[in-house]
């Protein structure tokens, strides 16, 4: 055998392997709500009539994915129940309804406490999870858990002003991704550094105190807990910050939009 034989054998069994690695991938269903699932999840999340029908099928969409990637349990080890996931999974697919992020960080498992704060640990957020198609969930590199208390996470979805899971996962996002197509866009990261280091400057206000010392991720997380849970209110005191929330996610959670805001319209979804 000649070394121009050898070359093609060597090509035709690499090509074998990236068919057997990328075909099965691509044949694989895209993961789907059902009519009674997208009913529930409509009940459960209160942002639902702020989506129209193209954002309401891609919420679907990426809830869906959620629920087939990310493990969700109780403190005893099992299945959380699947209302109490689907809430959980439908707000994970809120973060990431509009722009997206290169890579995020996922916990491999929710441990959801049925009472009372969860008598755990802060989890070390420490596995990169890379960008996988539209929705920026995979497979972590190793187990991670973030702890819920289930109490908390019903009172967000009944209006309350903190929100546990908005606040821990969105604050592990990363934004190096820029903000437009366009070479001399910034990224996300560098836009919401920018209103962090503003509203440092100008002493903060009586809902969102940033400290010189808290770090973009930190500042994301809290400004993303208050963008869902007090959108008018953000949108009063801190117009730019709401208008690049809202930019971001593509979502208006404000009744009324601050001046000069450029985020598309949205027409109720019920």
């Amino acid at each position: 055998m000649n070394w121009f034989t050898s070359l093609l054998v060597a090509l035709a069994a690499l090509a074998a392997v990236a068919l057997l690695v990328v075909v099965p991938a691509r044949l694989k269903p895209e993961q789907r709500l059902s009519a009674r699932q997208r009913r529930r999840l409509a009940r459960l999340l209160p942002w639902h009539r702020r989506l129209d029908a193209r954002r309401w099928d891609r919420l679907c969409r990426r809830t869906a994915r959620v629920l087939s990637e990310l493990t969700v349990l109780d403190a005893e080890g099992q299945p959380l129940a699947d209302n109490r996931q689907l809430a959980i999974a439908g707000q994970i697919g809120l973060l990431c309804l509009g722009a997206q992020p290169t890579e995020t960080r996922l916990p491999a498992e929710i441990v959801v406490h049925a009472d009372g704060a969860p008598q755990a640990p802060e989890p070390q957020w420490t596995g990169v999870i890379e960008d996988i198609g539209e929705l920026a969930t995979g497979q972590p590199w190793q187990t991670l858990r973030l702890h819920l208390a289930w109490p908390a996470v019903a009172a967000a979805l009944a209006g309350a002003e903190t929100n546990p899971v908005v606040r821990e996962l969105a604050r592990l996002q990363d934004f190096s991704a820029p903000m437009s197509g366009d070479a001399t866009s910034q990224s996300w990261k560098n836009a919401l550094e920018n209103q962090r280091r503003s509203i440092v400057q100008q002493g903060g206000s009586a809902m969102l105190r940033p400290a010189d010392d808290l770090d973009t991720d930190a500042f994301f997380g809290r400004a993303a807990e208050l963008f869902f849970q007090r959108g008018d209110a953000l949108a009063r005191t801190h117009p730019e910050l709401y208008a690049l929330l809202a930019a971001y996610f593509d979502l208006e959670t404000a009744r009324s939009r601050p001046s000069g805001h450029r985020t598309p319209a949205i027409s109720g979804q019920s």
